[in-house]
């Protein structure tokens, strides 16, 4: 039997990421941490020259090698203007609604240091705007940042060190509740990225031995449209991208289930692949729905279009709300989890059955389901995980330690984030 998942290694790595500002182009402190925790379960990587993370989980040979994808990188907002007036005009990094930017808190990334500041819109105070407050339009042109610095002209920005051009982060807010429930921005696709390293932790823990070699890798610019454009390796063959799925009215996703998405804006996914998850979901009774988006594209299409000549499939955790305050379930986490980590098992033509528990889960035990022959020496990747990165400690990025042929790069290091938690230490499954 293959065992389960680290359910408390996928929720603290979670929360820590969520810690960690990443909107694109601002993604080095992010990098640094998923570096740490590939380094401390002696998972070789490499880092490409915009600062992509390409692991390798080893196997008997080298092609043709599948690979699952998942992008640290986030939304985010960018200065475009002082005004006069002591606040800023921002336009957004990536595709979301200004909508969901009022009332944000937010962190300004100046030259020097931080600033801390509330996204807004024009007429704020229903005391001084009646109801001209709901009727103003919504829009990037209709907000704005107000700084926390005694600033009330442009002069006054400058002589904060603001510039046009300084990166904005919006808070992610995170919330677990007892009964599963997780809120937070940013879980697109912070919370597949955690899912895909506890996926790893599990097959270093229990020693599976895999066929091929199967590349998790973690990409910078996947909310800007490029993602795995310049990522892969050559031999990747077969690619499942893990990300966010859209449960809202019409759609067939939900908070509880995996998702596999027949289609999306760029086109069909390979039919092959996507059936081999289907399959392997339903042999091993995992939860998982089929959908189709139609406003929607991943790191699968970037891939795609860059020339790569390779199988994609889509496997998602659903999760309300996208690109705003989104909200997910544990149990679509860990099925999502589950059937990806059950796509590497069934190619060693394991047949090990697990109870469906989730996205953690099935990425798990679809590797899992890969063993052939003895099971690998799990002692090399049995390190201590790396010190918690403290949200202060990594608001401010540095140069990463850049890798061209293997190795590995420190975590940043300090006291673990603080996230809101309802849920008792002592109710952890």
């Amino acid at each position: 039997m293959i065992p389960d998942i680290d359910h408390a290694y996928l929720e603290e790595v979670l929360l820590q990421l969520l810690a960690i500002p990443s909107p694109v182009g601002l993604t080095d402190a992010a990098v640094r941490y998923a570096a740490g925790r590939f380094e401390a379960l002696g998972i070789p990587y490499v880092l490409t020259r915009r600062g992509a993370i390409r692991a390798t989980l080893a196997g008997r040979e080298e092609r043709p090698a599948r690979a699952i994808v998942a992008h640290l990188d986030t939304l985010g907002a960018m200065v475009r203007a002082l005004k006069d007036n002591g606040r800023l005009a921002i336009v957004p990094i990536g595709h979301w609604s200004a909508r969901f930017a009022e009332g944000a808190r937010l962190t300004i990334f100046t030259d020097t240091g931080r600033l801390r500041g509330t996204c807004l819109p024009l007429k704020s105070s229903g005391h001084a705007f009646g109801d001209e407050v709901d009727t103003q339009p919504v829009g990037w042109d209709h907000v704005e940042v107000r700084v926390d610095a005694p600033v009330h002209d442009r002069a006054g920005l400058e002589a904060a060190g603001i510039n046009v051009g300084d990166w904005i982060a919006v808070d992610p807010q995170p919330e677990i509740q007892p009964g599963g429930y997780i809120n937070s921005r940013y879980l697109d696709d912070k919370a597949a990225v955690a899912a895909l390293l506890t996926a790893c932790k599990a097959v270093r823990d229990h020693g599976l031995a895999l066929p091929v070699d199967v590349h998790p890798l973690l990409t910078l610019t996947e909310e800007v449209g490029s993602g795995a454009s310049a990522a892969l390796h050559g031999e990747v063959a077969e690619l499942v991208s893990l990300d966010i799925a859209i449960a809202a009215p019409g759609q067939n996703t939900s908070e509880h289930s995996a998702t596999v998405c027949m289609q999306d804006m760029s086109g069909p996914f390979d039919y092959h692949l996507t059936h081999k998850l289907i399959g392997l979901a339903k042999t091993h009774g995992i939860a998982l729905r089929r959908d189709v988006f139609k406003y929607y594209r991943s790191d699968a299409a970037a891939a795609v279009e860059a020339g790569n000549d390779i199988r994609t499939a889509l496997l998602g955790f659903g999760a309300d709300a996208s690109h705003a305050q989104e909200r997910t379930h544990r149990d679509a986490l860990e099925r999502a989890d589950e059937d990806d980590h059950r796509l590497h098992d069934e190619r060693a033509g394991g047949a090990a059955r697990l109870p469906a528990d989730g996205l953690a889960a099935g990425l798990h035990r679809a590797v899992a389901a890969r063993r052939h022959g003895a099971a690998a020496d799990a002692a090399a990747g049995a390190g201590r995980l790396p010190r918690s990165v403290h949200a202060g400690e990594a608001l401010r990025p540095r140069r990463p330690q850049w890798l061209s042929g293997g190795g590995s790069a420190s975590a940043a290091t300090g006291a673990r984030p603080r996230a809101w938690r309802s849920r008792p230490a002592s109710s952890r499954r």
